[in-house]
């Protein structure tokens, strides 16, 4: 069996009525030498309804359909990476559309450049209606205009990437960090971190991109960076867990919930415990994942004050869209006395 040049896991839950855009977009890339693992974490059978009635008859031999059910994001996606055979995997989200040249593009890059990592840029669409049926009419995307032969790859240091997330908070992680849903990563070093500083696994809990991305930043060098909007993400709140945390303390809390307790244990360091705030939980990710670091990350420290700045911004955002945090700021203002130039 010849091995593929990527692997795409294509994790969906709870939204077969959106999964057609995403595997329709598969379709149409102009290179096809890639395999898909579409893994069904669904709480009911409509994905299966779907995969089943709808999306089987359309595609070929590359695309394979795995049923798990009842898991965590994180361990779903690790489910799905036992599956895979290729050189590269990319975790395409199931509200996500690839731009058609996206595996081309990116495949030419990677044979010429030879990165461990790459990373390109992303944008946005509106939310799609859901559908009943699987043969999906193409989401009209505004994406970029795409040169006829790769661009120059930007390099950034894993260092620099690190430091300004722990310096400015999250926005210089979702843009060139490494997170899965806008990179791909070479098989080969993916193994190397389960073996050592990801304990078996390459997606820890609780947000799998954010792990997989601090564990990447602490074994490599740095990154090569796509200027090119390869990826488009559906515009909606209810569809996105990271935006649940900016615009709802409810809303946060409700995706804890969900996530169980054993996924949640590492909030329990956390100068403010469990608060359902963006970067308490992406704070929260970076002690649990420096803890087993091999590389880069074990001499990083958060400083307490950048810490409590970060959350402040992040009541800020809550308040600004309604939420009563008053109480909280008088909370944090307690943290920001009593941990003073700690670091963490």
């Amino acid at each position: 069996m010849t091995t593929p040049f990527f692997s795409v896991l294509l994790p969906t839950k709870n939204r077969a009525g959106i999964l057609p855009y995403a595997v329709r977009s598969l379709r149409e890339q102009t290179f096809g030498d890639f395999e898909v693992v579409v893994i069904d974490n669904d709480d009911t059978n409509a994905t299966a309804e779907m995969w089943q009635h709808g999306l089987a008859p359309r595609v070929d031999g590359r695309f394979r359909y795995q049923r798990t059910g009842g898991l965590w994001m994180s361990e779903n996606w690790e489910a799905g990476l036992a599956a895979v055979r290729g050189e590269f995997v990319y975790v395409m989200e199931d509200k996500a559309i690839l731009h058609p040249r996206a595996f081309e593009l990116l495949q030419r890059s990677i044979e010429f450049y030879h990165p461990r990592c790459l990373v390109f840029s992303t944008t946005q669409h509106g939310a799609p209606p859901p559908l009943e049926i699987a043969d999906a009419a193409a989401v009209p995307v505004q994406f970029a205009t795409l040169p006829e032969a790769p661009l120059p790859l930007r390099p950034i240091s894993s260092t620099r990437i690190i430091d300004a997330f722990l310096e400015t908070g999250w926005r210089t992680l979702h843009d060139d960090g490494p997170r899965g849903i806008n990179s791909v990563c070479e098989r080969a070093l993916i193994e190397q971190i389960q073996q050592t500083s990801g304990r078996g696994r390459f997606f820890v809990p609780f947000a799998p991109d954010v792990t997989s991305a601090l564990l990447q930043l602490d074994v490599i060098d740095g990154v090569g960076r796509m200027e090119l909007q390869l990826v488009s993400f559906a515009r909606a709140v209810e569809l996105s867990l990271g935006w649940r945390f900016r615009t709802s303390l409810q809303g946060g809390a409700d995706v804890m919930a969900q996530a169980g307790a054993a996924n949640l244990a590492h909030f329990a360091r956390m100068p403010l415990g469990h608060l359902a705030v963006l970067h308490n939980h992406l704070y929260a990710e970076f002690l649990m994942v420096r803890e087993h670091a091999q590389g880069w990350l074990r001499t990083k420290r958060l400083a307490a004050g950048r810490y409590c700045d970060r959350i402040a911004e992040d009541l800020d955002e809550l308040g600004r869209g309604g939420e009563d945090v008053s109480g909280l700021r008088a909370r944090l203002a307690e943290v920001r006395e009593t941990l003073g130039n700690a670091l963490l």
